[in-house]
Protein backbone atom coordinates (compact mmCIF):
# COMPACT_ATOMS: atom_id res chain seq x y z
CA UNK A 1 0.00 0.00 0.00
CA UNK A 2 1.35 3.69 -0.80
CA UNK A 3 1.78 5.39 2.47
CA UNK A 4 2.64 9.16 3.28
CA UNK A 5 5.33 10.25 4.62
CA UNK A 6 4.46 11.84 8.23
CA UNK A 7 0.85 10.86 7.67
CA UNK A 8 0.82 8.89 11.24
CA UNK A 9 2.53 11.93 13.34
CA UNK A 10 0.11 14.28 11.04
CA UNK A 11 -2.81 11.90 12.90
CA UNK A 12 -1.33 12.41 16.11
CA UNK A 13 -1.09 15.45 16.62
CA UNK A 14 -4.35 17.10 14.78
CA UNK A 15 -7.17 14.45 16.11
CA UNK A 16 -5.87 16.21 19.39
CA UNK A 17 -6.10 19.74 18.58
CA UNK A 18 -8.97 22.20 18.72
CA UNK A 19 -7.09 25.03 17.35
CA UNK A 20 -4.71 24.82 14.53
CA UNK A 21 -2.57 28.07 13.93
CA UNK A 22 -2.97 29.95 10.63
CA UNK A 23 0.38 29.43 9.26
CA UNK A 24 -0.53 29.54 5.26
CA UNK A 25 2.28 28.19 3.19
CA UNK A 26 4.94 25.94 4.57
CA UNK A 27 8.08 25.41 3.01
CA UNK A 28 6.93 22.23 1.34
CA UNK A 29 4.21 24.22 -0.74
CA UNK A 30 1.06 22.67 1.40
CA UNK A 31 -1.57 25.53 2.46
CA UNK A 32 -3.42 24.77 5.42
CA UNK A 33 -6.05 27.27 7.06
CA UNK A 34 -7.17 28.47 10.86
CA UNK A 35 -9.57 27.00 12.75
CA UNK A 36 -11.63 29.39 12.54
CA UNK A 37 -13.25 27.95 9.27
CA UNK A 38 -16.70 26.73 8.83
CA UNK A 39 -17.52 23.51 7.31
CA UNK A 40 -19.62 24.59 4.36
CA UNK A 41 -23.46 22.90 4.10
CA UNK A 42 -22.24 21.13 1.04
CA UNK A 43 -20.00 18.07 1.64
CA UNK A 44 -19.04 16.59 -1.28
CA UNK A 45 -17.01 13.42 0.21
CA UNK A 46 -15.70 12.09 -3.49
CA UNK A 47 -13.47 15.04 -3.45
CA UNK A 48 -11.80 14.36 -0.07
CA UNK A 49 -11.85 10.16 -1.36
CA UNK A 50 -9.63 11.00 -3.94
CA UNK A 51 -7.47 13.75 -3.09
CA UNK A 52 -4.30 13.57 -0.61
CA UNK A 53 -5.04 14.62 3.04
CA UNK A 54 -3.79 17.70 4.31
CA UNK A 55 -4.01 19.06 8.16
CA UNK A 56 -7.20 20.99 7.12
CA UNK A 57 -8.79 18.33 5.50
CA UNK A 58 -8.46 16.42 8.88
CA UNK A 59 -9.66 19.18 10.85
CA UNK A 60 -12.39 19.59 8.99
CA UNK A 61 -13.38 15.72 8.32
CA UNK A 62 -12.79 15.38 11.91
CA UNK A 63 -15.93 18.26 12.64
CA UNK A 64 -18.01 16.60 9.42
CA UNK A 65 -17.51 13.24 11.24
CA UNK A 66 -19.93 14.83 14.58
CA UNK A 67 -22.51 15.94 11.84
CA UNK A 68 -26.31 15.17 12.35
CA UNK A 69 -26.67 14.36 9.09
CA UNK A 70 -26.54 10.30 8.87
CA UNK A 71 -25.15 10.22 5.43
CA UNK A 72 -22.14 13.37 6.37
CA UNK A 73 -21.21 11.25 9.30
CA UNK A 74 -20.94 8.09 7.85
CA UNK A 75 -18.38 9.08 5.30
CA UNK A 76 -16.36 11.72 6.59
CA UNK A 77 -15.56 8.32 9.04
CA UNK A 78 -14.95 6.07 6.48
CA UNK A 79 -12.57 9.02 4.51
CA UNK A 80 -10.75 9.21 8.72
CA UNK A 81 -10.75 5.39 8.64
CA UNK A 82 -8.76 5.52 5.27
CA UNK A 83 -6.48 8.28 6.38
CA UNK A 84 -5.44 6.73 9.22
CA UNK A 85 -4.74 3.34 7.63
CA UNK A 86 -2.49 5.00 5.10
CA UNK A 87 -0.53 6.28 8.06
CA UNK A 88 0.06 3.08 9.49
CA UNK A 89 -2.63 3.21 12.24
CA UNK A 90 -4.35 -0.41 11.39
CA UNK A 91 -6.05 -0.56 14.80
CA UNK A 92 -7.48 2.51 14.92
CA UNK A 93 -8.24 2.91 11.18
CA UNK A 94 -9.85 -0.98 11.58
CA UNK A 95 -12.16 0.26 14.22
CA UNK A 96 -13.58 3.15 12.10
CA UNK A 97 -13.48 1.20 8.89
CA UNK A 98 -15.33 -1.64 9.46
CA UNK A 99 -18.11 0.32 11.36
CA UNK A 100 -18.62 2.65 8.37
CA UNK A 101 -17.54 0.51 5.01
CA UNK A 102 -21.13 -0.78 4.71
CA UNK A 103 -23.04 1.47 6.12
CA UNK A 104 -26.60 1.99 4.54
CA UNK A 105 -26.00 5.87 4.81
CA UNK A 106 -23.67 5.54 2.67
CA UNK A 107 -23.98 7.42 -1.12
CA UNK A 108 -23.58 4.46 -4.05
CA UNK A 109 -19.99 6.24 -5.11
CA UNK A 110 -18.78 5.63 -1.02
CA UNK A 111 -20.46 2.64 -0.89
CA UNK A 112 -18.18 1.79 -3.72
CA UNK A 113 -15.14 3.12 -2.04
CA UNK A 114 -15.63 1.21 1.87
CA UNK A 115 -15.44 -1.91 0.06
CA UNK A 116 -12.01 -0.84 -1.34
CA UNK A 117 -11.40 0.76 1.34
CA UNK A 118 -12.01 -2.16 3.47
CA UNK A 119 -10.21 -4.50 1.22
CA UNK A 120 -7.25 -2.23 1.71
CA UNK A 121 -7.61 -3.02 5.46
CA UNK A 122 -7.46 -6.97 5.06
CA UNK A 123 -4.37 -6.45 2.81
CA UNK A 124 -2.45 -4.57 5.61
CA UNK A 125 -3.77 -6.62 8.11
CA UNK A 126 -1.31 -9.92 6.05
CA UNK A 127 -5.37 -11.28 5.93
CA UNK A 128 -5.35 -12.28 1.98
CA UNK A 129 -7.66 -15.26 1.80
CA UNK A 130 -10.42 -12.55 3.65
CA UNK A 131 -9.19 -10.00 0.92
CA UNK A 132 -9.46 -12.27 -1.89
CA UNK A 133 -13.29 -12.62 -0.55
CA UNK A 134 -13.85 -9.14 -0.09
CA UNK A 135 -13.37 -8.80 -4.27
CA UNK A 136 -16.63 -10.47 -4.43
CA UNK A 137 -18.55 -7.84 -2.60
CA UNK A 138 -16.44 -5.47 -4.74
CA UNK A 139 -17.46 -6.61 -7.75
CA UNK A 140 -21.11 -7.26 -6.69
CA UNK A 141 -22.25 -3.81 -7.34
CA UNK A 142 -24.26 -3.17 -10.18
CA UNK A 143 -23.95 0.38 -11.35
CA UNK A 144 -21.35 0.05 -14.51
CA UNK A 145 -20.82 3.85 -14.40
CA UNK A 146 -20.13 4.77 -10.93
CA UNK A 147 -18.28 1.40 -10.38
CA UNK A 148 -15.78 2.14 -13.09
CA UNK A 149 -15.60 5.88 -12.17
CA UNK A 150 -15.06 4.91 -8.86
CA UNK A 151 -12.67 2.13 -9.00
CA UNK A 152 -10.46 4.44 -11.86
CA UNK A 153 -10.09 6.87 -9.69
CA UNK A 154 -9.41 4.79 -6.74
CA UNK A 155 -6.65 2.79 -8.63
CA UNK A 156 -5.07 6.60 -10.11
CA UNK A 157 -4.81 7.37 -6.42
CA UNK A 158 -3.21 4.33 -5.35
CA UNK A 159 -0.82 4.54 -8.21
CA UNK A 160 -1.89 0.87 -9.38
CA UNK A 161 -0.69 0.34 -12.72
CA UNK A 162 -2.71 -2.92 -14.15
CA UNK A 163 -1.86 -4.45 -17.18
CA UNK A 164 -3.93 -7.76 -18.04
CA UNK A 165 -6.83 -6.78 -15.06
CA UNK A 166 -8.03 -3.51 -16.43
CA UNK A 167 -9.10 -0.49 -14.44
CA UNK A 168 -12.16 -2.41 -13.18
CA UNK A 169 -10.16 -4.42 -11.48
CA UNK A 170 -7.17 -3.07 -11.08
CA UNK A 171 -7.21 -3.29 -6.91
CA UNK A 172 -6.34 -7.12 -7.61
CA UNK A 173 -3.11 -5.83 -8.22
CA UNK A 174 -2.54 -5.33 -4.44
CA UNK A 175 -3.34 -9.27 -3.85
CA UNK A 176 -0.30 -10.33 -6.35
CA UNK A 177 3.54 -10.13 -5.77
CA UNK A 178 4.35 -6.51 -6.41
CA UNK A 179 5.81 -6.19 -10.00
CA UNK A 180 7.92 -3.26 -11.66
CA UNK A 181 5.78 -1.27 -13.92
CA UNK A 182 9.33 -0.30 -15.26
CA UNK A 183 10.29 -3.82 -16.53
CA UNK A 184 6.32 -4.05 -18.06
CA UNK A 185 6.97 -0.91 -20.02
CA UNK A 186 10.33 -1.69 -21.41
CA UNK A 187 10.11 -4.52 -23.25
CA UNK A 188 12.12 -4.93 -25.51
CA UNK A 189 14.15 -1.68 -24.79
CA UNK A 190 17.91 -1.28 -24.37
CA UNK A 191 17.66 0.12 -20.59
CA UNK A 192 21.41 0.43 -20.51
CA UNK A 193 21.90 1.86 -23.60
CA UNK A 194 24.12 5.12 -23.35
CA UNK A 195 23.04 6.34 -26.71
CA UNK A 196 21.52 10.03 -26.77
CA UNK A 197 17.71 9.80 -26.32
CA UNK A 198 15.74 10.78 -30.16
CA UNK A 199 12.76 12.85 -29.39
CA UNK A 200 11.05 14.36 -33.19
CA UNK A 201 8.47 16.91 -32.64
CA UNK A 202 6.57 18.28 -35.70
CA UNK A 203 8.31 20.57 -37.45
CA UNK A 204 6.33 23.35 -37.27
CA UNK A 205 5.44 22.77 -33.36
CA UNK A 206 9.29 23.10 -32.49
CA UNK A 207 8.63 26.37 -31.22
CA UNK A 208 5.91 25.91 -28.72
CA UNK A 209 6.60 26.65 -24.88
CA UNK A 210 6.29 22.72 -24.67
CA UNK A 211 9.33 22.24 -26.24
CA UNK A 212 11.07 24.90 -24.21
CA UNK A 213 10.12 23.47 -21.39
CA UNK A 214 11.63 20.32 -22.31
CA UNK A 215 15.01 22.39 -24.13
CA UNK A 216 15.33 24.27 -20.60
CA UNK A 217 15.58 20.35 -18.76
CA UNK A 218 17.79 18.63 -20.77
CA UNK A 219 20.29 22.02 -20.84
CA UNK A 220 19.65 22.47 -16.32
CA UNK A 221 20.35 18.48 -16.59
CA UNK A 222 22.90 18.19 -19.03
CA UNK A 223 21.04 15.63 -20.42
CA UNK A 224 21.90 13.08 -24.17
CA UNK A 225 18.73 14.25 -26.16
CA UNK A 226 18.45 14.86 -29.49
CA UNK A 227 15.05 16.81 -30.83
CA UNK A 228 14.65 16.64 -34.60
CA UNK A 229 11.97 17.95 -36.47
CA UNK A 230 9.64 15.63 -38.46
CA UNK A 231 6.31 15.47 -40.63
CA UNK A 232 5.92 11.59 -40.20
CA UNK A 233 3.62 11.25 -37.84
CA UNK A 234 2.77 7.41 -38.72
CA UNK A 235 5.73 5.16 -40.24
CA UNK A 236 7.17 2.87 -37.85
CA UNK A 237 6.26 4.23 -34.63
CA UNK A 238 7.37 0.88 -32.38
CA UNK A 239 10.61 2.02 -33.04
CA UNK A 240 10.23 6.35 -32.49
CA UNK A 241 9.93 8.38 -29.61
CA UNK A 242 7.58 11.37 -30.97
CA UNK A 243 5.99 14.62 -28.95
CA UNK A 244 3.12 16.37 -30.43
CA UNK A 245 3.08 19.35 -28.29
CA UNK A 246 -0.35 21.05 -29.84
CA UNK A 247 -1.81 17.85 -28.72
CA UNK A 248 -0.14 17.33 -25.27
CA UNK A 249 0.71 13.93 -26.74
CA UNK A 250 3.57 11.66 -26.72
CA UNK A 251 4.81 8.15 -28.57
CA UNK A 252 7.30 6.55 -27.31
CA UNK A 253 7.60 2.97 -29.16
CA UNK A 254 4.13 2.44 -29.99
CA UNK A 255 2.69 3.32 -26.85
CA UNK A 256 0.93 6.96 -26.37
CA UNK A 257 0.52 9.09 -23.54
CA UNK A 258 -1.21 12.16 -22.85
CA UNK A 259 0.13 14.55 -20.12
CA UNK A 260 -2.16 16.51 -18.34
CA UNK A 261 -4.76 13.98 -18.83
CA UNK A 262 -7.11 15.42 -16.17
CA UNK A 263 -7.63 19.08 -17.32
CA UNK A 264 -11.23 18.79 -18.40
CA UNK A 265 -12.16 17.23 -15.11
CA UNK A 266 -10.18 19.77 -12.94
CA UNK A 267 -12.12 22.40 -14.73
CA UNK A 268 -15.59 20.54 -14.37
CA UNK A 269 -14.97 19.87 -10.41
CA UNK A 270 -13.74 23.91 -10.31
CA UNK A 271 -16.98 24.89 -12.23
CA UNK A 272 -19.29 23.20 -9.37
CA UNK A 273 -17.39 24.90 -6.97
CA UNK A 274 -18.36 27.97 -7.59
CA UNK A 275 -21.28 27.31 -8.71
CA UNK A 276 -22.55 26.54 -4.93
CA UNK A 277 -21.65 30.29 -4.35
CA UNK A 278 -25.04 31.52 -5.84
CA UNK A 279 -24.68 33.41 -9.11
CA UNK A 280 -27.50 35.35 -10.78
CA UNK A 281 -25.10 36.82 -13.65
CA UNK A 282 -21.78 36.07 -14.67
CA UNK A 283 -19.44 37.48 -17.24
CA UNK A 284 -16.90 34.49 -18.40
CA UNK A 285 -13.67 36.15 -19.95
CA UNK A 286 -11.70 33.13 -21.68
CA UNK A 287 -8.83 33.02 -23.94
CA UNK A 288 -8.46 31.10 -27.41
CA UNK A 289 -6.93 28.09 -25.67
CA UNK A 290 -9.75 27.74 -22.98
CA UNK A 291 -12.89 28.30 -25.58
CA UNK A 292 -13.76 24.89 -25.47
CA UNK A 293 -13.87 24.83 -21.99
CA UNK A 294 -16.20 28.54 -21.76
CA UNK A 295 -18.85 26.86 -23.37
CA UNK A 296 -19.01 23.94 -21.21
CA UNK A 297 -18.76 26.61 -18.17
CA UNK A 298 -21.58 28.78 -20.18
CA UNK A 299 -23.80 25.89 -20.67
CA UNK A 300 -23.37 24.44 -16.86
CA UNK A 301 -24.44 28.09 -15.24
CA UNK A 302 -27.11 28.88 -18.37
CA UNK A 303 -28.60 24.98 -17.45
CA UNK A 304 -29.03 26.29 -13.43
CA UNK A 305 -30.84 29.86 -14.64
CA UNK A 306 -27.87 32.29 -14.32
CA UNK A 307 -27.51 35.02 -16.90
CA UNK A 308 -24.34 34.24 -18.70
CA UNK A 309 -21.97 36.72 -21.17
CA UNK A 310 -18.63 35.09 -22.55
CA UNK A 311 -15.81 37.61 -23.53
CA UNK A 312 -12.62 36.71 -25.36
CA UNK A 313 -9.88 38.92 -24.10
CA UNK A 314 -7.46 38.01 -27.19
CA UNK A 315 -9.97 39.34 -29.03
CA UNK A 316 -9.66 43.20 -30.48
CA UNK A 317 -11.70 45.54 -28.93
CA UNK A 318 -11.99 43.71 -25.42
CA UNK A 319 -11.76 46.76 -22.99
CA UNK A 320 -14.61 48.20 -24.57
CA UNK A 321 -17.02 45.49 -24.86
CA UNK A 322 -16.34 44.83 -20.59
CA UNK A 323 -17.19 48.35 -20.40
CA UNK A 324 -20.35 48.10 -22.46
CA UNK A 325 -21.14 45.00 -20.10
CA UNK A 326 -20.38 46.59 -16.99
CA UNK A 327 -22.47 50.12 -17.97
CA UNK A 328 -25.43 48.18 -19.13
CA UNK A 329 -25.88 46.10 -15.57
CA UNK A 330 -24.98 49.43 -13.65
CA UNK A 331 -27.50 48.68 -11.27
CA UNK A 332 -26.96 44.66 -11.44
CA UNK A 333 -24.25 42.93 -9.47
CA UNK A 334 -22.50 40.62 -11.83
CA UNK A 335 -19.57 38.07 -11.05
CA UNK A 336 -16.37 37.49 -13.35
CA UNK A 337 -15.41 34.00 -14.17
CA UNK A 338 -11.80 33.62 -16.23
CA UNK A 339 -10.42 30.58 -17.71
CA UNK A 340 -6.90 30.21 -19.26
CA UNK A 341 -3.10 30.06 -18.48
CA UNK A 342 -1.79 31.07 -16.16
CA UNK A 343 0.07 33.78 -17.98
CA UNK A 344 -3.18 35.05 -19.61
CA UNK A 345 -5.23 35.21 -16.79
CA UNK A 346 -2.69 37.75 -15.55
CA UNK A 347 -3.61 40.06 -18.44
CA UNK A 348 -7.17 39.91 -17.79
CA UNK A 349 -7.06 40.30 -13.82
CA UNK A 350 -6.60 44.33 -14.23
CA UNK A 351 -9.84 44.73 -16.44
CA UNK A 352 -12.06 42.20 -13.86
CA UNK A 353 -10.46 44.09 -10.79
CA UNK A 354 -11.15 47.73 -11.83
CA UNK A 355 -13.87 46.98 -14.39
CA UNK A 356 -16.36 47.51 -11.77
CA UNK A 357 -19.50 50.27 -10.74
CA UNK A 358 -18.74 52.52 -8.07
CA UNK A 359 -19.59 50.96 -4.48
CA UNK A 360 -19.82 47.21 -6.10
CA UNK A 361 -17.86 44.36 -4.33
CA UNK A 362 -16.73 42.49 -7.49
CA UNK A 363 -16.42 38.66 -7.20
CA UNK A 364 -13.31 37.36 -9.44
CA UNK A 365 -13.07 33.61 -10.12
CA UNK A 366 -10.23 32.08 -11.99
CA UNK A 367 -9.98 28.60 -13.44
CA UNK A 368 -6.18 28.10 -14.80
CA UNK A 369 -3.50 25.09 -14.87
CA UNK A 370 -0.71 27.37 -12.41
CA UNK A 371 -0.89 29.64 -9.67
CA UNK A 372 2.99 30.98 -9.78
CA UNK A 373 4.88 33.26 -7.62
CA UNK A 374 4.52 36.41 -10.05
CA UNK A 375 0.64 36.58 -9.16
CA UNK A 376 2.10 37.84 -5.96
CA UNK A 377 4.92 41.02 -7.59
CA UNK A 378 3.92 43.83 -6.25
CA UNK A 379 2.77 44.86 -10.29
CA UNK A 380 0.37 41.79 -9.86
CA UNK A 381 -1.03 41.52 -6.13
CA UNK A 382 -4.04 44.59 -6.67
CA UNK A 383 -4.97 43.01 -9.58
CA UNK A 384 -5.55 39.49 -7.37
CA UNK A 385 -6.63 40.58 -4.35
CA UNK A 386 -9.27 38.71 -2.71
CA UNK A 387 -9.78 36.58 -5.44
CA UNK A 388 -10.47 32.73 -5.96
CA UNK A 389 -8.01 30.95 -7.84
CA UNK A 390 -8.61 27.28 -8.53
CA UNK A 391 -6.01 25.46 -9.96
CA UNK A 392 -4.41 21.93 -9.83
CA UNK A 393 -0.60 23.46 -8.80
CA UNK A 394 0.19 26.29 -6.38
CA UNK A 395 3.76 27.27 -7.77
CA UNK A 396 4.56 29.46 -4.33
CA UNK A 397 6.99 27.99 -2.35
CA UNK A 398 6.76 24.49 -4.41
CA UNK A 399 10.65 23.40 -4.45
CA UNK A 400 9.82 21.66 -7.57
CA UNK A 401 8.59 24.36 -9.70
CA UNK A 402 11.80 26.62 -8.01
CA UNK A 403 14.14 24.19 -8.93
CA UNK A 404 13.04 24.05 -12.93
CA UNK A 405 11.92 27.80 -13.20
CA UNK A 406 15.70 28.25 -11.97
CA UNK A 407 17.08 26.43 -14.82
CA UNK A 408 14.52 27.83 -17.07
CA UNK A 409 15.24 31.45 -16.17
CA UNK A 410 19.04 31.14 -16.97
CA UNK A 411 18.34 29.53 -20.02
CA UNK A 412 15.29 32.04 -21.41
CA UNK A 413 15.72 35.13 -18.93
CA UNK A 414 11.83 35.07 -18.29
CA UNK A 415 9.46 33.04 -16.27
CA UNK A 416 8.41 29.78 -17.33
CA UNK A 417 4.64 28.74 -18.02
CA UNK A 418 2.48 25.80 -17.12
CA UNK A 419 3.07 24.71 -20.95
CA UNK A 420 6.77 24.65 -20.02
CA UNK A 421 6.13 22.88 -17.08
CA UNK A 422 4.80 19.88 -19.49
CA UNK A 423 8.27 19.54 -21.52
CA UNK A 424 10.26 19.04 -17.77
CA UNK A 425 7.54 16.37 -17.61
CA UNK A 426 8.39 14.83 -21.05
CA UNK A 427 12.31 14.64 -20.30
CA UNK A 428 11.45 13.15 -16.60
CA UNK A 429 9.09 11.06 -18.14
CA UNK A 430 11.48 9.44 -21.15
CA UNK A 431 14.31 9.14 -18.59
CA UNK A 432 12.05 6.98 -16.46
CA UNK A 433 10.64 5.14 -19.20
CA UNK A 434 13.98 3.94 -21.10
CA UNK A 435 16.51 4.40 -18.64
CA UNK A 436 14.95 3.65 -15.45
CA UNK A 437 15.62 5.49 -11.67
CA UNK A 438 16.53 3.87 -8.42
CA UNK A 439 14.47 1.44 -7.18
CA UNK A 440 12.24 2.06 -10.51
CA UNK A 441 10.78 5.20 -8.31
CA UNK A 442 8.21 6.91 -10.57
CA UNK A 443 9.26 10.71 -10.21
CA UNK A 444 7.27 13.12 -9.12
CA UNK A 445 5.16 15.36 -12.24
CA UNK A 446 3.97 18.41 -12.69
CA UNK A 447 0.44 17.17 -14.19
CA UNK A 448 -1.34 14.04 -14.91
CA UNK A 449 -0.13 11.44 -17.48
CA UNK A 450 -2.44 8.56 -18.92
CA UNK A 451 -1.50 5.93 -21.44
CA UNK A 452 -3.22 2.52 -21.74
CA UNK A 453 -0.44 1.40 -19.73
CA UNK A 454 0.47 3.91 -17.47
CA UNK A 455 -1.27 6.34 -15.32
CA UNK A 456 -0.28 9.42 -12.77
CA UNK A 457 -2.27 11.12 -10.99
CA UNK A 458 -0.03 14.71 -10.14
CA UNK A 459 -2.32 17.09 -8.12
CA UNK A 460 -6.19 17.47 -7.53
CA UNK A 461 -8.28 21.03 -7.39
CA UNK A 462 -7.23 23.44 -4.98
CA UNK A 463 -8.98 26.66 -4.23
CA UNK A 464 -6.48 29.89 -3.46
CA UNK A 465 -7.77 33.32 -2.06
CA UNK A 466 -4.67 35.62 -2.21
CA UNK A 467 -4.68 37.56 0.90
CA UNK A 468 -1.71 39.49 1.01
CA UNK A 469 1.76 39.11 -0.41
CA UNK A 470 2.35 37.17 2.27
CA UNK A 471 -0.84 35.66 3.38
CA UNK A 472 -2.84 32.88 0.88
CA UNK A 473 -5.82 31.05 1.93
CA UNK A 474 -6.70 27.64 0.88
CA UNK A 475 -10.52 27.48 0.93
CA UNK A 476 -12.05 24.62 1.99
CA UNK A 477 -15.23 23.28 0.79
Amino acid sequence: MHTFNGLKHLFSVLIALSIVSTTLISCSGVVSQGDNIQPTTAFYAEYYATKRPNPSDIILLNRYAKSTNSTVKAEANLILGKYLLESGEISKSEKILSSNYNSPNLSPSMQIYGQLWYYDLLIAKGDLDQANTQTTNIHAFQNAVTFNRVVHNYCLRERLYPFAQGYNACYLVKLNEPTSIVNNLKTNIDTNSTNPIIIEIPENQIGSEMVYGLFATINTLNLSYQVQPTNNLRNNLKTRVILIPDEYRMIIYGNQYKFFSDRNKIITQALYQISLQGIDHLLIGVSDNYSQSANIAKTFFENQGVNVAVLNYNSPGMQQRFIRYRTARKDTPYVTLALGSSTEISTFAPYARYNINDGDEQANYYITDLLPPTYLDRNNINYFIKSSIYTPLLAINNKQYSNFAKGYKLFYHQEPTSLSLLGDDVVKFTQWYIHGAPNDKIPNFFYSIEGADFNYAANTLGVYKIQSRNKIERILY
